[in-house]
């Protein structure tokens, strides 16, 4: 698949959601945004089914899960699983988030078949993070995490 210069597009960026648990200026104003209902997003089944088109006959080996915030998504690591185990050669699954909930899921999604997570540090999500920082010395901000991570989120 091409883009409109002929660049190869080999990578989805699927948004699950339009939820979000952070209220950060740039993709939620003062008076809020108007929600996409339940029953207006695609299932699970509909998202396998565009995603195994997309990988079996259009080149995609990688899809980045975004949102809003992903991990709001109701069994997440169900859909992770769905695309982990898609026919032939599976994609690179990424996921984009602010991490706050990743602690209790990171085993899960590892587990389902996640490759990769981005955490996006926004001035947000920086609060929530600060708790965990070990800024080097010298340095005023750092990106590691004081508090080690056991299991198979360390995998990740």
């Amino acid at each position: 698949m091409k883009d409109a210069v002929g660049r190869e597009i080999d990578y989805l960026r699927l948004s699950v959601t339009d939820r979000c648990n952070q209220r950060c200026f740039y993709c939620m104003p003062d008076d809020g945004v108007e929600l996409v209902g339940h029953a207006d997003l695609l299932s699970f089944e509909e998202i396998r089914r565009v995603c195994a088109i997309l990988t079996g006959r259009c080149g995609v080996s990688k899809i980045r899960i975004t949102g809003g915030e992903p991990l709001l998504r109701r069994n997440l690591a169900s859909l992770i699983r769905m695309l982990a185990e898609l026919p032939g050669r599976a994609p690179e699954l990424v996921l984009t988030t602010n991490g706050i909930l990743l602690p209790g899921l990171a085993d899960e999604l590892a587990a389902a078949g996640l490759s990769r997570v981005n955490i996006s540090r926004t001035r947000c999500a920086t609060r929530f993070w600060l708790q965990y920082a070990d800024p080097a010395p010298g340095c005023a901000t750092s990106n590691s995490l004081s508090r080690p991570h056991t299991g198979r989120v360390s995998s990740l």
